[in-house]
């Protein structure tokens, strides 16, 4: 299916599979830029000109294998345990959408606005999730094996026990981030915003810190051992006594145990 710059906000309803964009259909309307109707006969439809696209259905449980969302506009849509799998969703708009289990391995959602979106336990091994935004997003025991995720906005993200070992966030903002006994052994967290992030437990062993900002961070019982905080900022942090053991510190020394 393709549904570039396409609106599907706020579906409701069952559908076992998306059907095919027919203007002919009785139950689909699309709407061009300049207001014209599929639905009226003397209306001219430019298939290449962005349309909203108004569906009374529910995409849960949907089979959305390489579909093509690319620009789309799924603000509130229930995708909930939908299989996304090798979607394409690059800038779309997925606001206060619920995609909790949904299959998105290997799905490409860079540029995409998930802030406020449920991805629950959804799969996303694989998945670009380069430049999204997903401030205030719920990702507790997604999986996230093997994500791209450079230059993320995770303001404010519900990340608890997730498990971030070895992926790329460099650049990325998680300010007031909740990382409470998250997997961050060995990722790259280098020039990220860790504001006010709370990584209380938190496994950062061997992880790449370099020029982060962690003011106001807590990082109480967090696991730093072999950690490179080399040129951050830890203004204001709490932390516990020896957290700092076996970490290359900003100045470039390494607290000896």
């Amino acid at each position: 299916a393709d549904l570039r710059n396409t609106n599907l906000s706020n579906f409701e309803g069952s559908l076992d599979r998306l059907p095919h964009i027919d203007p002919d259909a009785i139950a689909l309307q699309i709407v061009s830029n300049e207001g014209a109707s599929a639905n009226d006969p003397d209306t001219t439809i430019d298939p290449n000109a962005p349309a909203t696209v108004i569906l009374p259905t529910n995409l849960q449980e949907s089979d959305l294998v390489l579909a093509y969302f690319g620009g789309a506009n799924l603000t509130g849509a229930n995708l909930e345990r939908a299989d996304l799998e090798s979607s394409i969703l690059t800038n779309a708009t997925l606001t206060d959408t619920n995609l909790e289990r949904a299959d998105l391995t290997l799905a490409d959602l860079e540029g995409t606005n998930l802030s406020s979106a449920n991805l629950e336990r959804a799969e996303l091994m694989g998945a670009n999730l380069t430049d999204t935004t997903f401030e205030e997003g719920l990702l507790r025991r997604a999986n996230l094996e093997g994500i791209a995720a450079r230059q993320m906005d995770l303001s404010g993200a519900d990340l608890r026990h997730q498990n971030l070992s070895g992926v790329d966030l460099r650049g990325s903002t998680l300010s007031n981030a909740n990382l409470t006994g998250a997997n961050l052994q060995g990722a790259n967290l280098s020039g990220t915003n860790l504001t006010a992030v709370n990584l209380i437990d938190a496994d950062l062993r061997g992880a790449d810190l370099t020029h982060a900002n962690l003011t106001d961070a807590v990082l109480i019982g967090a696991d730093l051992r072999g950690a490179n905080l080399e040129g951050a900022t830890l203004e204001r942090i709490q932390v516990s006594t020896n957290a700092f053991c076996g970490a290359t510190l900003p100045d470039g020394t390494t607290r000896q145990c």
